[in-house]
């Protein structure tokens, strides 16, 4: 398996973020909804400082759009474990997992 670090990680999130935009566009998501289908449910959490704030931001605002719903929560700090660590036990919570259950 081939781990990526650094530059290279960076390059491939931004990425795949990318792409599940682009995947993902109004025409879809209307025929989904006339459908009756269930739309996902989106968790995200950024840091001001990361490199990818305005990115996630403009993802989450176009899903949001979209009609999907998008829990945004944003906090002072950049893309690394001391914000992703202050932030898994809520995503826990938002999952259900606490509850017995999941979303």
């Amino acid at each position: 398996m081939l781990k990526l670090t650094g530059v290279a990680e960076v390059n491939r999130n931004i990425r795949c973020l990318t792409v599940a935009m682009e995947s993902l566009d109004d025409i879809q998501v209307e025929n989904l909804q006339k459908a009756g289908k269930l739309l996902p449910e989106c968790w995200m959490v950024c840091g001001t400082e990361d490199f990818g704030y305005e990115l996630c931001k403009a993802a989450c605002e176009r899903l949001s759009g979209m009609g999907l719903d998008v829990t945004w929560l944003e906090d002072h700090g950049e893309h690394n474990f001391a914000i992703w660590d202050r932030y898994i036990e809520p995503f826990f919570d938002w999952l259900g997992l606490r509850k017995g259950g999941v979303r």
